[in-house]
C-alpha cells in the first residue's frame, strides 16, 4: 500500500495498524520546494517500518483539474494533512533527474518513481538510482491528454529489461477488473496499484465483493490463456 504525503492520517499510525497484517507500506513523496519537508518524511517512514519511497515525478506544479473548474470544486480547509502543512509546502518545479540521486543518498529505502510515462525517462530514472518504476497518468487528472498506461507500459519495459532486467515495472491507472490486472501482467507489470476500486467498495459498505471480482477476473484471465 502506498500512503500518500497528503494523507489525513500520521503515517506512524497507519505503521501501527499495519503491524499485525500482510500489508506491504511505501511512502509518497514529493521533491518539495524545501528540502526539509522531503527529507522528514523519508527519516519518518523508515523510523516506522515503512518499506520503501514512491516518488511521484509527473506533477512537479498543480495543474488545472478541468472538471474541478467547471463544477466549481476547491480544496477543503477542514480537511487537513497530518503529515505536512498543506499551507506552507510547495513542490519544486526545477526538479530533475539529478533529485533522484539526491533522494537515494538520505535513505537505504528503495526508491520507486511514479508517474513515467517513456521508456526514455525510465532509463534515465534507473540511471540515477531508481529501484523501481511506476508507470502513472496521475488517474489522467494532471493531463487529460495523456497515453493510458497500458499503452505506456511495454516501452517502459522493454527500457528497463534492456538496462537493468532485474528492476521492477509497475502499473496504475484505468485498472477497473481483474481482466485490468491480467493485461498488465501479461504485457510486463510485475504488480498493479488501484485507488478508485478501494473507494467504491468502502463507499458500498467496506465490501470484500471488489477483491473477489478482481482475483476471479485474474483467474478466468489465466485459464482462458491455458
Amino acid at each position: 500500500m502506498i500512503l500518500s504525503s497528503f494523507a489525513s492520517t500520521l503515517l506512524e499510525d497507519v505503521a501501527l495498524a499495519a503491524q499485525n497484517s500482510s500489508l506491504h507500506l511505501w511512502m509518497q513523496t514529493y521533491i518539495f520546494d524545501n528540502r526539509t519537508w522531503t527529507t522528514t518524511l523519508v527519516r519518518r517512514a523508515e523510523m516506522s517500518g515503512f518499506k520503501g519511497i514512491v516518488l511521484t515525478a509527473d506533477s512537479p506544479i498543480d495543474a488545472t483539474v478541468t472538471c474541478n473548474v467547471r463544477m466549481s470544486l476547491e480544496n477543503d480547509d477542514q480537511v487537513l494533512t497530518a503529515n505536512i502543512d498543506q499551507h506552507k509546502v510547495k513542490f519544486s518545479a526545477s526538479a530533475t533527474f539529478k533529485d533522484i540521486a539526491w533522494l537515494k543518498r538520505i535513505t537505504k529505502l528503495p526508491i520507486i518513481v511514479k508517474g513515467l510515462l517513456s521508456g526514455e525517462d525510465a532509463k534515465l530514472a534507473i540511471l540515477a538510482g531508481a529501484s523501481a518504476i511506476l508507470v502513472s497518468n496521475h488517474g489522467g487528472r494532471q493531463m487529460d491528454g495523456d497515453p493510458a498506461t497500458i499503452d505506456a507500459l511495454p516501452a517502459v519495459v522493454e527500457a528497463v529489461n534492456r538496462l537493468l532486467p532485474r528492476r521492477d515495472v509497475f502499473l496504475d491507472g484505468g485498472v477497473r477488473s481483474g481482466h485490468d490486472i491480467y493485461k498488465a501482467l501479461a504485457r510486463g507489470a510485475k504488480m498493479v496499484f488501484v485507488g478508485r476500486p478501494i473507494i467504491w467498495g468502502l463507499a458500498l459498505g467496506e465490501n470484500n465483493k471488489c477483491v473477489v471480482m478482481k482475483n476471479s477476473g485474474i483467474l478466468l484471465g489465466f485459464k482462458l490463456e491455458i
